[in-house]
């Protein structure tokens, strides 16, 4: 769960990276001229669930095995990286790359999420489970800005 995290979330800041190099009247000219196809809808989806469906087998063997604790870190886990592709997809693709922009920020909490997360893994490697609630409010990850 922890590196395919990390590895959507790489593909999270390739997708804002598209938007920024291929914005405004460049793009428009290179698809007049057949110099860039669009993204197709389908081939992203399927770019990333390669990765997802990685995540989304940890997250599940976390909820069948895991303590309570872990359940909450690995729910953190999960909505820290969709902050960083909600990041990715409001991108205007014209804001500057700095340590102030909301992938950043969203990137941020999401190491922090992992760290946590690994950490409790860490710890609890040799105890056995104990009895958890799966759907609750209760999630861990990094304090708000």
């Amino acid at each position: 769960m922890l590196s395919g995290a990390l590895r959507l979330a790489h593909k999270a800041e390739a997708l804002r990276q598209t938007k920024y190099w291929r914005s405004g009247l460049r793009e428009v000219g290179n698809q007049l001229l057949r110099g860039h196809k669009p993204l197709d809808p389908m081939v992203l989806h399927d770019w990333l669930a390669k990765d997802m469906a990685t995540v989304e087998a940890a997250w599940s063997e976390i909820w069948t095995s895991g303590d309570q604790d872990g359940i909450a870190l690995a729910n953190g886990l999960m909505t820290a990286f969709n902050g960083v592709m909600d990041a990715a997809m409001k991108s205007s693709g014209k804001e500057p790359f700095d340590a102030a922009d909301g992938m950043m920020v969203a990137s941020r909490r999401l190491a922090e999420a992992r760290r946590q997360l690994a950490l409790h893994a860490r710890r609890v490697a040799k105890l056995g489970p104990r009895d958890v609630d799966l759907f609750t409010d209760r999630e861990y990850g990094p304090p708000a800005d």
